[in-house]
């Protein structure tokens, strides 16, 4: 009585994922060296967002790094290249009779 019906293509609705495929390749290139590598993620507990300006006289980096002690942080630039290195350490939490969820990361970070 009911059957699987097999979706209609529509030609013309090919043709647009194809073009929006090819823009986001035209678009997502020439930034991909910024990005990190799935290697880099993974190799890292947790990765500190940061937003990057440039200014007319300099480069200004403002990173969200919560829970780090300033001594646990090392900022070096060799060349033109800035790495942020740090330790964010676990605090001891309360005891609790169940844990429902772990979300937040802790570790060393490099960026």
């Amino acid at each position: 009585m009911f059957g699987i019906t097999k979706p209609v293509r529509d030609p013309m609705l090919d043709l647009l994922y194809q073009l929006e495929r090819r823009m986001g390749r035209v678009f997502y290139e020439p930034f991909r060296a910024f990005e990190w590598t799935p290697a880099e993620a993974a190799a890292a507990a947790w990765v500190p967002l940061v937003d990057i300006f440039e200014e007319h006289d300099q480069i200004r980096l403002v990173a969200e790094i919560p829970g780090v002690q300033s001594e646990a942080l090392k900022i070096a630039v060799e060349g033109n290249l800035l790495t942020i290195k740090g330790t964010k350490e676990q605090v001891a939490e309360e005891q609790a009779e169940k844990i429902h969820r772990y979300e937040r990361a802790y570790g060393a970070f490099e960026r």
